[in-house]
């Protein structure tokens, strides 16, 4: 993600990232998002250290805070991450439109609308099905 967009997420959400994020530009939305919810419901339960791709998708690493012995807030921010990192296969990380997983022939996996798909140079990009994952 470009400078200019980390450093609008760490501004605008500065008790909740510290953190490393590393993935490109068009899941800014989709972070942004998790974010707002994660401030509106739980407040300073959680810090994220680390944002990433990983295998085509993101993922987030992150530190709970004392919040007691309570199971369910802890279910549930994790389902708020989880439900983040499902909603980043659908995503093209390049510009945030609606999106499918890929493959490209040296096996690496990205997540790209039609319009991007020669974003990443891999030549023979191949549509993951659902039922591959």
């Amino acid at each position: 993600m470009n400078s200019e967009l980390q450093e609008k997420l760490k501004l605008d959400h500065p008790i909740l990232l510290d953190a490393v994020i590393e993935c490109e530009d068009g899941w800014y939305k989709l972070i942004d998002k998790f974010c707002r919810k994660m401030e509106r419901k739980y407040k300073s339960a959680v810090s994220i250290n680390n944002i990433e791709q990983r295998t085509g998708t993101l993922r987030f690493v992150f530190t709970f805070h004392a919040v007691g012995n309570n199971l369910l807030k802890h279910t549930k921010i994790l389902k708020l991450i989880l439900d983040t990192e499902l909603k980043s296969e659908k995503t093209c990380e390049v510009c945030g439109k609606r999106a499918k997983l890929r493959l490209s022939d040296d096996k690496f996996v990205f997540v790209l609308c039609d319009k991007h798909l020669d974003w990443m140079k891999h030549e023979d990009l191949v549509e993951i099905e659902e039922h591959e994952l």
